[in-house]
């Protein structure tokens, strides 16, 4: 399994996975042209509070393990924050969007799907 895909295992939780798939998607869409430093915390992406994940991600920078650390800066170029202890309470903050507006909108994508005509 390693040879055909070495992160076929992660040591990371599955949600931090999906959401750095989400982040990717964002840099791809943008040529690599992402000052994520910039992102406002407000910015929702795919149905994800990206720019809160990745003020997260930044601020905790030195805890990630090598591999979440390489996946961030190398690959997508999220470096740790120069400012960590600001970061960090931003970080910490309540999210914006409650979880029933998250069901809303989890509804929503559903709905769109439906209407593509795809199968879930």
């Amino acid at each position: 399994m390693e040879e055909i895909d070495p992160w076929w295992c992660p040591s990371r939780p599955i949600v931090w996975q999906r959401i750095h798939g989400v982040a990717r998607s964002w840099w791809l869409e943008s040529d690599g042209q992402v000052d994520w430093a910039q992102l406002p915390e407000e910015t929702m992406f795919e149905g994800e509070q990206l720019g809160r994940w990745v003020r997260a991600q930044r601020a905790g920078f030195a805890e990630l393990d090598q591999e979440q650390q390489d996946l961030l800066a190398p690959a997508v170029g999220i470096e740790e924050d120069q400012e960590p202890a600001a970061a960090r309470a931003a970080a910490a903050a309540e999210p914006k969007v409650s979880r029933a507006d998250r069901f809303t909108q989890g509804l929503t994508a559903l709905g769109q799907l439906e209407a593509l005509g795809v199968a879930w």
